[in-house]
C-alpha cells in the first residue's frame, strides 16, 4: 500500500493503470488501487482469460495486450481518453511496444 500512497501519493478519484495485472504484484495493485480509493483502475495483461478474473478484484477496465494491433490501439485510444494518474508496471515498456 505504501507505494501507491506514498511513493505514486494516489489520491481517492484518481485514474490507476496496472500493466501485468494478472501476476500476484498486479492482482494486490489491483485490489490496493481500489481499497485506497482509485475512481478507475485499467487492468492490463498478455494473459486476456486470466485478465477476466481481475475484474472480481476491483478492475474497471481489462485490456489484454494481444498481438492485433488495431484492436489494441482500439482499446487503448478509448480508455485512455481521460488520461492516467498512476502506473503500476509489472510487465515492463517492451510489453506494450512489442
Amino acid at each position: 500500500m505504501g507505494g501507491l500512497s506514498r511513493t505514486c501519493k494516489l489520491k481517492a478519484g484518481e485514474t490507476v493503470l496496472v500493466n501485468g495485472a494478472t501476476g500476484t504484484a498486479g492482482r494486490l495493485a489491483v485490489q490496493i488501487a481500489k481499497h485506497l480509493g482509485a475512481a478507475k483502475v485499467i487492468a492490463t495483461a498478455r494473459n486476456a482469460e486470466a485478465l477476466k478474473s481481475i475484474v472480481a478484484l476491483g478492475a474497471d477496465v481489462t485490456i489484454p495486450l494481444v498481438d492485433d494491433e488495431a484492436a489494441l490501439e482500439s482499446a487503448l485510444s478509448v480508455h485512455f481518453s481521460g488520461g492516467v494518474d498512476v502506473v503500476i508496471d509489472y510487465c515492463g515498456v517492451e510489453a506494450l511496444n512489442a
